[in-house]
């Protein structure tokens, strides 16, 4: 989520992370980011009232979860009442929270009320979307929902992120050069099987070759899971330490299918090429499963600022950097220096998106940036001229802060 809020032109002021390796994770990633291994309804939040423009989290999934007994606020992982006081405690110009779209269910729609009330008593209007990382070019299926609050004048400002269809991808299209790496000389074949693949759902043909929703726990009877991930021609069962071989599928014969390894789990995320996850293969993949996927975090972050600013931009450019995460030949792959911990917003005028004008940056450039700077945040964006923000704002309007409770 941090990744894709920073990439909105949000500055991170502080990252709340129980989980050990989950913390370690974020600090090997970005050493400059100020994080806080603790737990979130422990944490003293007197220091930032009122100097924080957004406050965002993944809430814990397993109270909504339609996989699990989805006991709601019955289930003492239930964190909403917290995420209630902690909106009062810090009192932010907006906030938003991720979960499962199971939040949004029927038998739910009383603790929904309530944790609404306390919003609203705040002085927040609130309301929930729902968004989809495959309508955002990951090759996935993972239909999430946040709840997104803010003055209700800003809340009349606000509108959804709009979807791009035409970006979807497939795991053929994220995961073929991963698939291939070991020399199994299959992995094109594979990869063309997933790019054609058409499933009826409802009486619609869609494209069948997304994958399933990567989950971060582990789950008994995961047979349902399993068959999922086998219409994609994909074992799930564990974690391979390699990419696929021409001997192992020798071996198999007709009916070998290839496993993930943590990289090709990262990039289903849409986390970026090379990002450490910190841990045993347990961990790395409850991180991975449990994480917000980067490019969905900057879009709804996207229409947070343009809420809270008032401005308009086009989307398609701020988000396409570039239309599949995993295409390099029409992109500009360029490194910035890591924006400071500023609370005032002034690290804005050197990171924002609208300050960059990448088809401008120049060889040598770059070349400077990556000797100087030792914790780098990769940014990719297509090759267009334009200046992807239709408004200029003054200075003192510029965002400055985000706080987030977990990746």
């Amino acid at each position: 989520m941090s990744l894709g809020l920073e990439a909105a032109g949000f500055d991170p002021v502080a990252l709340i992370e129980l989980n050990s390796d989950a913390a370690a994770s974020l600090r090997a990633n970005r050493r400059d980011w100020n994080v806080i291994k603790q737990d979130m309804k422990q944490v003293d939040y007197a220091p930032h009232r009122d100097r924080i423009h957004l406050l965002a989290g993944g809430l814990p999934c397993q109270p909504y979860s339609r996989a699990g007994k989805a006991l709601g606020k019955d289930d003492e992982r239930d964190l909403f009442p917290a995420a209630t006081e902690i909106v009062n405690a810090v009192r932010p110009k907006a906030f938003m929270f991720e979960n499962v779209d199971g939040f949004n269910d029927a038998k739910h729609a009383d603790h929904r009320a309530e944790v609404f009330a306390r919003f609203a008593e705040a002085g927040y209007a609130v309301r929930t979307i729902s968004v989809n990382a495959k309508d955002y070019g990951i090759a996935q299926e993972r239909p999430r929902i946040f709840v997104i609050g803010m003055s209700p004048e800003n809340m009349a400002r606000f509108r959804p992120p709009p979807t791009f269809e035409e970006w979807r991808a497939t795991v053929g299209h994220a995961l073929e050069d991963m698939m291939g790496a070991g020399g199994w000389s299959g992995a094109s074949r594979w990869a063309e099987r997933r790019r054609t693949q058409v499933i009826v759902r409802d009486n619609k043909e869609e494209i069948g070759g997304l994958a399933s929703t990567l989950l971060g726990e582990k789950r008994r009877g995961r047979e349902k899971e399993i068959g999922r991930w086998g219409l994609r021609e994909i074992i799930i069962g564990g974690t391979w330490d390699a990419p696929p071989t021409d001997a192992m599928a020798a071996a198999a014969g007709d009916d070998f299918m290839p496993g993930l390894t943590m990289p090709m789990k990262a990039r289903l995320m849409g986390l970026p090429d090379g990002y450490v996850v910190i841990g045993n293969k347990e961990s790395q993949s409850q991180q991975i499963g449990n994480a917000v996927v980067p490019r969905v975090a900057q879009a709804v972050g996207l229409a947070i600022y343009s809420a809270l600013l008032g401005v308009d931009f086009d989307w398609e450019v701020v988000l396409r950097h570039p239309r599949l995460p995993y295409e390099r030949e029409t992109v500009d792959r360029i490194e910035i220096d890591a924006p400071s911990l500023a609370y005032d917003g002034r690290c804005l005028e050197r990171h924002a998106p609208f300050r960059l004008r990448f088809s401008d940056v120049r060889k040598s450039t770059i070349d400077q940036a990556l000797r100087r700077t030792s914790s780098r945040l990769l940014l990719e964006t297509a090759h267009r001229t334009e200046n992807p923000w239709s408004v200029r704002r003054p200075r003192d309007q510029r965002v400055g802060g985000a706080a987030g409770i977990c990746p």
